[in-house]
């Protein structure tokens, strides 16, 4: 029986101030990274690991629903550590992703909840703007940002 999970921990919202919406009252706001927009930076292959650095990643943020709802733009750095992991395609590649995808049990997300972790089994797809392309197989993925996020724009919703 394999075990899945999605885990999304909690997150210190108070230390990004401009997300909250300042009408006397603070809203705690959703985060989510889209891979398209955001820059791969390196990969690194330990073992069975991968870590994916995106510097920076785009994020949005909103009081609803991130990428569809109304809210704002920011960029981030941040990583995604696959475990037990195997790779399909170069793994120097580095560029902005003009596609990519993680794929939990049928569900594919081109927007990841951030921060996140993902257990159970995952694949994940990515194409550069390069044209270098990248597929990842794991039992688990968790997606950690790091730094402080800095903002880009006003995300007016779909």
């Amino acid at each position: 029986m394999v075990n899945t999970a999605l885990y999304i921990p909690p997150r210190n919202y108070l230390s990004f101030y401009p997300c909250f919406v300042a009408l006397g009252q603070l809203t705690l706001m959703n985060w989510a990274l889209e891979f398209h927009d955001s820059r791969l930076f390196r990969l690194h292959q330990l073992g069975r690991k991968i870590i994916i650095q995106f510097e920076p990643a785009y994020l949005h943020c909103s009081d609803g629903e991130p990428g569809i709802s109304p809210g704002s733009g920011w960029h981030q750095n941040a990583e995604l550590v696959f475990r037990s992991a195997s790779i399909d395609g170069s793994p120097d590649s580095e560029g902005s992703v003009s596609e990519g995808t993680l794929d939990f049990q049928g569900v594919k997300l081109n927007l990841v909840p951030a921060p996140c972790r993902v257990c159970g089994g995952v694949a994940a797809s990515f194409t550069l703007s390069n044209g270098n392309s990248l597929k990842i197989k794991a039992e688990s993925v968790e997606l950690r940002l790091l730094g402080e996020p800095v903002y880009i724009d006003k995300f007016h919703g779909e």
